[in-house]
């Protein structure tokens, strides 16, 4: 039978989940869930079903915005008042990064071929090569949007980064420190509050916000019909 399980913090219990506020899930190479909440980072025992919570030593107040995988088998994880932090798999210990901006308030952190794609919140854009500590901040403005906003990050199974905003889809382009519009041809897809972004066996699908309340709506896209659909 199909159901769902709940599962809710207590104070009691140590290994309850460390907050009932979940902002990102991630799965690891290893098939491990990782639960990014208001209290920590947490792993997820599915053998057992029970979490275990990490957090900065001396500190419970990590507030998590997202998870990504790093080299090998550390973590990155940006929070909404501690900056970015590297998370050591094998010695379960974090580490600051120091990454040229003094910004703890981070929305979003995307692992991608060395660097890291930072957005700090609205249009702020940045890319941090890990290796050379290089930072770079990625023009916006160029674009002719007064208002432009970042609404979502996606490394998509192209293996390319693109950026979902409220004028539609675009794709980072590293090398060149850019953003490149995509999906000229959908005008619907230019004016779309883009949420999500997924490739599925050659078709295209995006969740659309709809006025930027949480009303979702799928626009899809067969690349091999050349068609546009909202579902």
């Amino acid at each position: 039978i199909n159901s769902f399980k709940t599962y809710r913090h207590n104070p009691t219990n140590a290994n309850s989940i460390s907050s009932n506020s979940v902002r990102v899930i991630y799965e690891d190479k290893s098939g491990q869930l990782w639960v990014g909440t208001r209290n920590g980072l947490t792993v997820y025992n599915l053998d057992k079903e029970s979490f275990q919570t990490y957090s900065p030593e001396g500190n419970q107040n990590l507030n998590i915005s997202s998870v990504c995988a790093g080299k090998g088998q550390d973590l990155w994880v940006s929070t909404l008042n501690q900056g970015i932090l590297q998370f050591n798999f094998k010695e379960k210990t974090f580490k600051k990064l120091s990454w040229g901006n003094s910004a703890k308030d981070i929305l979003s952190l995307t692992y991608f071929q060395g660097d890291l794609i930072i957005h700090t919140g609205g249009e702020e854009l940045y890319v941090y090569n890990i290796e050379s500590k290089i930072l770079k901040r990625i023009r916006t403005d160029v674009l002719g949007f007064e208002d432009f906003s970042i609404l979502n990050i996606c490394l998509v199974s192209d293996e390319n980064i693109y950026i979902g905003s409220n004028y539609g889809v675009f794709q980072l382009d590293t090398k060149s420190q850019c953003l490149l519009r995509k999906f000229q041809n959908y005008p619907v897809l230019g004016t779309a509050k883009i949420k999500d972004i997924c490739l599925s066996q050659g078709q295209w699908f995006f969740a659309s916000l709809n006025n930027n309340i949480p009303a979702v709506s799928i626009i899809h896209i067969n690349n091999n019909k050349s068609k546009l659909e909202k579902l």
